[in-house]
């Protein structure tokens, strides 16, 4: 599960850290012309700046025991070690970095600042109180981009979230706090667009929209306070051409581009699998449409042009609903259940939306003529139509009529 902590006057935000002994997190930002660097409690609240102007900000890394922030930066002509304390006081140069040189990665051990130079592969150990470089070695490893120090010594203490999930559900946030000697506060909350109840539960939202980018799942819900979009934890994706949503199982279907099949996953992203394959490449696959009380996928196939039926319960292909004859080529689909209708467009000579029952039968001619007709869709609540053509959005009832 993922929340959106943070998404409003926020700019190019890297370079996280977080200090869950106290409840709070430290990042870099960068506007384009300068840096700076911004802290907040762990649960999002409470969000200011430390210290900006800073020029651009590679690396940060902290030695809590002390209550120091440290970071490379480079501007145009120079770059630097410098150090704030936790409130973003006292800042200080640590050592000045050649021309030249690229600090990508920076981290804390001991009393000593290990930074690397992403130019040449070697790192420095560098004396936090000298500035002094203790030693210099040359690793033989391409495109280090960063540095990362374990200390068992370090990894103690604890906080409520660390008990039973602090009783909550989904997600357990500590607010930041500087008293030692307190338990840390902390609050139940949920992943984005979930909505928690007082026994700190979670619920789903009721309706959304799903955008598929090539490699990215979005959920989106508009409206609310919470961050409108989020992406969702599907792992895999590698050129989505359509997409569709089983609000029964709440499984999303997607065609693979590369592969040309279609593949499934639950929204958590869960159960990934693939539900129609391509045995000897004899598909082009180009749209979807679910039937989620009949238990059916429809998907248009490029090759064959035909409008295909496959069972979701067992991915048992039924046959084509609609196969070419004059020169027809059947590619966006839409579907209205509880009317019975199948919806598609015809790409062949004439650019047309046409309907039938979803066995084929009855066609009926719902609008020709498009031009460079590109999608299509039913509003299944007010019965209506709408489709793209030449820049341009029309919409008419379930029979092609009030266009």
């Amino acid at each position: 599960m993922r929340k959106v902590l943070l998404w409003n006057d926020i700019k190019n935000p890297k370079n996280l850290l977080l200090d869950p002994k106290k409840g709070f997190m430290y990042w870099s930002e960068f506007d384009g012309i300068t840096g700076s660097i911004h802290k907040s409690s762990m649960n999002g609240e409470g969000k200011h700046c430390l210290i900006n102007k800073i020029g651009r900000v590679i690396s940060i890394t902290s030695d809590y025991d002390s209550g120091l922030i440290y970071w490379t930066t480079l501007t145009p002509n120079s770059g630097s070690i410098e150090s704030i304390d936790l409130n973003g006081r006292r800042q200080s140069k640590i050592v000045s970095i050649p021309y030249g040189s690229y600090p990508s990665a920076i981290t804390y051990f001991r009393g000593s600042l290990y930074w690397l130079d992403w130019t040449n592969g070697t790192y420095f150990q560098v004396d936090i109180q000298s500035g002094i470089i203790l030693k210099q070695t040359k690793i033989n490893l391409d495109h280090v981009t960063d540095l990362i120090t374990f200390d068992k010594l370090s990894q103690t203490g604890t906080n409520p979230c660390a008990i039973n999930n602090g009783g909550c559900q989904q997600l357990c946030l500590v607010k930041g706090s500087t008293k030692d000697y307190e338990p840390l506060p902390y609050h139940c909350s949920c992943e984005t667009h979930f909505t928690l109840f007082k026994n700190n539960t979670c619920s789903a939202p009721n309706s959304f929209l799903i955008v598929a980018q090539k490699t990215t799942f979005y959920r989106v819900v508009m409206d609310i306070d919470d961050s409108s979009d989020s992406s969702l934890p599907v792992i895999g994706l590698k050129h989505v051409k359509a997409v569709e949503y089983d609000p029964i199982s709440h499984m999303i279907y997607w065609i693979d581009g590369r592969t040309q099949m279609i593949k499934r996953c639950h929204e958590n992203g869960s159960n990934p699998n693939m539900f129609i394959g391509n045995n000897g490449n004899t598909y082009n696959l180009y749209d979807l449409a679910l039937d989620p009380y009949n238990r059916l996928l429809f998907w248009t196939c490029t090759v064959t042009d035909t409008i295909n039926v496959t069972r979701l319960t067992n991915s048992s292909f039924q046959g084509s609903v609609f196969k070419s004859f004059d020169g027809e080529k059947p590619r966006n689909l839409a579907i209205h259940p509880e009317k019975g209708y199948i919806y598609w467009t015809d790409l062949g000579s004439q650019h047309r939306v046409i309907r039938s029952r979803i066995d084929g039968h009855n066609r009926v001619i719902i609008a020709s003529d498009l031009l460079s007709l590109e999608a299509l869709t039913v509003d299944r609540v007010q019965n209506m139509v709408y489709f793209s053509y030449s820049s341009k959005v029309d919409v008419c009832d379930l029979h092609g009529y009030q266009r």
